[in-house]
């Protein structure tokens, strides 16, 4: 199918009917299966954001007191994982906003507004296998400016 539509889109004769096509192979293709149901964790971010009598949704400061805050995941522990671009790992209680440091790495280089610790990801069998993978830059031994991504150990309260 995509070949015959490739060769008519190229003689013009679907080009108007192709973005249409597309959107309906996609509904198409989903079905109730592919449906995930609300986990318990979600339920409780879901409680955290509560609607107003006027039916919009109310906001909270949990916490103002961040240092450029660049990755964000819902951790394991029910907890908000976050990093800061110049090094540290932190989590934060969603509840009161307390914010605990996990890491600092030292290692990370931060020379303009969009580098240093960039990215972080939690293995997903946390339970089994406590990993945090963290993505970072750094300078190298001849000053080069250089990224990695490493794997550290979460003891239960550091990295």
């Amino acid at each position: 199918m995509a070949c015959v539509l490739l060769h008519k889109y190229k003689n013009n004769y679907m080009k108007s009917y192709t973005p249409l096509l597309f959107v309906t192979v996609m509904f198409a293709a989903c079905n109730k299966q592919d449906i995930t149901p609300i986990s318990k964790e979600d339920k409780l971010v879901a409680l955290s954001a509560k609607q107003n009598n006027t039916g919009n949704i109310e906001t909270r400061v949990l916490n103002n007191t961040l240092n450029y805050p660049w990755e964000i995941l819902w951790g394991p522990d029910n907890m908000i994982w976050f990093t800061e671009r110049e090094g540290r790992v932190k989590k934060m209680n969603p509840v009161t906003g307390e914010v605990i440091l996990i890491a600092t790495i030292m290692e990370v280089a931060t020379t303009t507004n969009f580098n240093g610790l960039l990215g972080m990801a939690i293995h997903p069998q946390f339970s089994s296998n406590p990993y945090v993978y963290l993505v970072y830059n750094y300078f190298d031994a001849q000053r080069n400016y250089m990224e990695k991504i490493v794997r550290y150990t979460y003891n239960g309260t550091t990295l």
